[in-house]
């Protein structure tokens, strides 16, 4: 019996196996295979494969999509922080110029302690000095010969974690002396120590003291010749 020309209603491998006498073929088996159920299991694994496909795809299209959102968004942060940065740079860069106490920043250790790095305008012009000069010059420059010497303990403190305040003498570029009062401690710049010292002249304090000890004594003076009288 034979399939021949009959329409099959399920996938099938067809083998012909030929039936041979005395060398001669004198007829054919026809041999079928169904393979109906491999077709269905391989065309059902590749949509599942095609699913998982479109998803795995998906998925990394979500996460590139986000990445890109994460960056942008740390990118736009950065950019606001700069200006941040840059606004606070600007106003410290301000009070600093325009304080109305000489402000320094001073070398902190080694050979070069106590030089000046930075100062301001106050400091410049309480002394005499132009920026400049001030710049290339190192704080006992600006001492009194008794504030010079009491310098390197001065920083030996303020290294020790010490915020100072004291009462010195400072002599102008004209070689005159004046009193300040100073307050000096450890100042960290990113990763970098300096000292920085701000110096008031305290001239007009001082002046008005000795007005007001003046008027006590005369007032004193005259009190006591009133009890004599």
């Amino acid at each position: 019996m034979t399939l021949e020309k009959q329409v099959m209603s399920a996938d099938v491998v067809e083998t012909y196996v030929p039936i041979m006498k005395e060398g001669k073929m004198i007829g054919v088996f026809e041999i079928y295979y169904d393979i109906s159920a491999e077709k269905n299991g391989l065309r059902s694994l590749a949509r599942c494969s095609t699913g998982e496909l479109f998803f795995l795809a998906a998925v990394l299209l979500m996460v590139m999509v986000m990445t890109m959102r994460i960056a942008s968004a740390m990118a736009e942060e950065q950019r606001r922080m700069a200006g941040v940065l840059a606004e606070s740079e600007k106003r410290y860069r301000t009070l600093f110029e325009h304080a109305g106490d000489a402000i320094f920043i001073l070398e902190r250790v080694g050979e070069n302690a106590g030089k000046i790095i930075e100062a301001n305008r106050t400091a410049a012009a309480m002394h005499g000095y132009t920026l400049k000069e001030v710049r290339q010059m190192r704080i006992t420059d600006l001492d009194s010969p008794n504030a010079a010497s009491e310098a390197a303990r001065m920083i030996r403190r303020i290294l020790d974690g010490e915020w100072i305040k004291a009462e010195l003498r400072h002599r102008r570029k004209d070689g005159t002396e004046f009193p300040v009062e100073v307050s000096a401690g450890l100042l960290e710049l990113g990763d970098q120590k300096f000292i920085l010292a701000v110096d008031g002249d305290i001239t007009q304090r001082r002046q008005i003291e000795r007005a007001r000890e003046n008027l006590i004594q005369d007032l004193l003076d005259a009190f006591d010749k009133i009890k004599t009288l």
